[in-house]
């Protein structure tokens, strides 16, 4: 009878769960995946939020299934924890793509540059970022093609040079559309010196990725080179304990 009331209890607090399912998105909802939607031009926020808690809520559900077949209260816990991973999982592969767009970014932004800057010595500013859309990398085609755009109504717009690919939050960015903005401005006779910092920034910037990517490929052959030492040493653990034992069984 008791379990029978606790089961009950159980089944009331999961309908209330089901009864404020929008009051659960919000609370699940994470401070940058309305952000990380838009940059990886995902569903919308609220479509995204109903997906994954209706799926907690599914697996959630199980937990209840298995208080019913009289199992135990730690599996019935294990489903309940399943069930918040499941709701979470979703923002944090969200997190995983939009720092893989990043590093992409990284790497295609100022080799992209470098073409720019080829461009520059016959060029304006908005000229070269014009002609440039056809080699620009799929990653910000658009988002260039749209910058060209504003640029031709309000060239020397400082917004608009900062506020490009400002999402990303890339330090690195911001720098070389200022000297371009820079670039843009000043005259004649000091063209060059800011062309001259531009592809300074941009060798530098090249250089550093290349460094940190091998640096990071170093990184994982040597965790994978570690594997079959920690299963050697596993593996001995284990048959020292079994003789222990065997020694221990033999007093």
């Amino acid at each position: 009878m008791e379990r029978l009331i606790y089961i009950l209890i159980v089944a009331v607090i999961y309908a209330l769960l089901w009864t404020n399912k929008k009051t659960l998105e919000k609370l699940f909802l994470e401070k940058e995946t309305p952000i990380l939607l838009h940059i990886l031009e995902r569903e919308e926020v609220s479509e995204f939020s109903s997906k994954r808690v209706t799926r907690g809520l599914l697996v959630m559900g199980l937990s209840l299934l298995s208080l019913a077949l009289n199992q135990s209260t730690f599996v019935s816990l294990s489903w309940i924890v399943i069930a918040i991973l499941m709701i979470k999982w979703p923002a944090l592969v969200l997190k995983q793509l939009y720092q893989k767009r990043l590093n992409q970014l990284k790497i295609e932004f100022p080799i992209w540059l470098r073409q720019l800057q080829i461009l520059l010595q016959h060029n304006t500013v908005v000229q070269s970022l014009r002609l440039s859309q056809s080699h620009a990398p799929q990653l910000f085609k658009v988002a260039l093609r749209d910058l060209v755009a504003q640029l031709e109504l309000s060239p020397h717009d400082l917004l608009l040079y900062t506020s490009f690919l400002q999402e990303y939050q890339s330090i690195e960015v911001q720098r070389a559309m200022k000297l371009l903005y820079r670039y843009n401005r000043v005259g004649s006779q000091d063209a060059t010196r800011q062309l001259a910092r531009l592809i300074q920034a941009t060798t530098k910037w090249l250089r550093d990725q290349r460094f940190n990517q091998q640096s990071t490929t170093i990184s994982l052959v040597g965790w994978w080179g570690m594997l079959p030492l920690l299963g050697v040493g596993g593996l001995f653990l284990v048959m020292m304990v079994q003789t222990i034992m065997t020694l221990l069984e033999r007093r």
